[in-house]
């Protein structure tokens, strides 16, 4: 996806979770680890103006139980 200069647009991204999972051995099942989980993407080649390539974003991960 290209965009020009101070345009905005929403993407759907699909992730691997399973770094973000933890296996309880004694129920044999998988749940998120607790804590804030971060992930970064940018083009594979060099921008322009590479502030203004990066995007962020923030998975909240909560044990259950």
């Amino acid at each position: 996806m290209t965009l020009a200069a101070g345009e905005e647009s929403t993407v759907g991204v699909a992730l691997d979770l399973t770094p973000a999972l933890e296996r309880d051995p004694r129920t044999r099942t998988w749940s998120p680890r607790p804590g804030e989980w971060r992930f970064a993407a940018a083009p594979h080649s060099p921008a322009t103006d590479p502030a203004a390539a990066g995007v962020q974003g923030v998975h909240t991960g909560r044990s259950a139980g």
